[in-house]
């Protein structure tokens, strides 16, 4: 009985001290970890078209290449996307701003994406949570990032509004140097 008492006491002990140290850990300030990075992302697509005059529905996978850039402005990031929508021609179809929601900077929620499918007209629309797995240099900056994450597509629009589409999607993908884009990045990214 009494060696059972000590046990209780080590162990109440144990869990007093690990929260005081954990309530104690500083918090980190948020640092602009994704500021001026450009992934290279691909967006693979499951789901159905359905056609608005008809009510057909087919199923179609599919998958999308696209490149997302970060800038730090005061307290958020401003995010921009180029898709392909002609050949060769890669054009900036979304914007958006977006703040992470962890401390160092390895989430996204609920982020809202309008990726287009190989034109400016056809779109998806989607939610994800990515994860954002850093790798640093030895100066502390971020040497190279890799994305992952995974949603629902809520909306989409195919032959100028006639069908909608509906699915999941995962999006994943890595940073890639500025001087390697297909494009030349607006301002300020």
């Amino acid at each position: 009985m009494r060696r059972n008492m000590k046990s209780k006491g080590l162990l109440v002990g144990m869990l007093v001290l690990g929260i005081v140290c954990f309530a104690s850990k500083p918090a980190l300030a948020v640092s602009p970890l994704l500021d001026g990075l450009w992934f290279k992302l691909k967006a693979a697509v499951q789901g159905y078209v359905v056609d608005k005059g008809t009510g057909d529905i087919v199923k179609q996978n599919f998958t999308v290449p696209f490149y997302m850039g970060f800038v730090w402005n005061i307290d958020k990031y401003d995010v921009r996307l180029f898709t392909e929508t002609a050949p060769g021609v890669w054009t900036n179809t979304y914007s958006t701003t977006k703040v992470t929601i962890t401390y160092n900077e390895n989430f996204l929620s609920d982020f809202q994406l309008k990726v287009y499918v190989n034109n400016d007209t056809d779109y998806i629309g989607t939610y994800h949570t990515p994860y954002i797995k850093y790798v640093f240099a030895d100066t502390g900056g971020v040497k190279k990032a890799t994305y992952s994450g995974t949603g629902e597509v809520y909306d989409g629009s195919f032959v100028a509004g006639a069908s909608a589409y509906y699915g999941s999607v995962k999006i994943t993908g890595t940073t890639v140097d500025v001087s390697k884009l297909p494009f030349t990045p607006m301002s300020p990214i």
